[in-house]
């Protein structure tokens, strides 16, 4: 249900849900590393990351940067995209999500390390096995992505 000031309400699951519409973007921004990337509804964040201090929390994820394209770009999904799992599985982006149990309000925004149709990354998610980090890798990435306000 449309409100007023731009404020939607909608059901997900067992509970009621408002949001303010942001318009869905369809920009897309360079990777160049470090940067700091403001989506209107998400802020990210990629820098080199020490080995030393090399672990996971929420909405921070680690890669390969000399596996990551040199036209990569962070965008939002498109009908066509597919994504090489961390556990080695091909899929479609929509088929994956539907398999993470995100709503597709919210997938629709989620920031994409992508080029052409092939995602690298989900911010704040999961990353390809295309940029799995492995003993090697000398060029670890830290991807950093907030929603806005957090």
């Amino acid at each position: 249900i449309q409100l007023k000031q731009g404020v939607c309400a909608y059901k997900s699951k067992n509970r009621v849900v408002f949001e303010k519409e942001v318009e869905k973007s369809n920009l897309t921004y360079p990777i160049t590393i470090p940067c700091e990337i403001d989506t209107g509804r998400y802020i990210i964040k990629i820098e080199k990351a020490e080995k030393a201090t090399f672990k996971n929390s929420d909405g921070v994820l680690y890669f390969d940067g000399d596996k990551l394209p040199y036209n990569a770009i962070i965008r939002t999904k498109r009908t066509s995209d597919n994504i090489l799992t961390f556990g080695g599985q091909n899929k479609s982006l929509k088929k994956y999500f539907t398999d993470k149990k995100i709503d597709a309000r919210i997938s629709k925004h989620l920031p994409l390390i992508a080029v052409d149709s092939e995602i690298y990354a989900v911010c704040s998610i999961d990353i390809s096995k295309r940029l799995k980090v492995e003993k090697s890798t000398k060029n670890i990435i830290k991807l950093i992505c907030k929603l806005k306000g957090d």
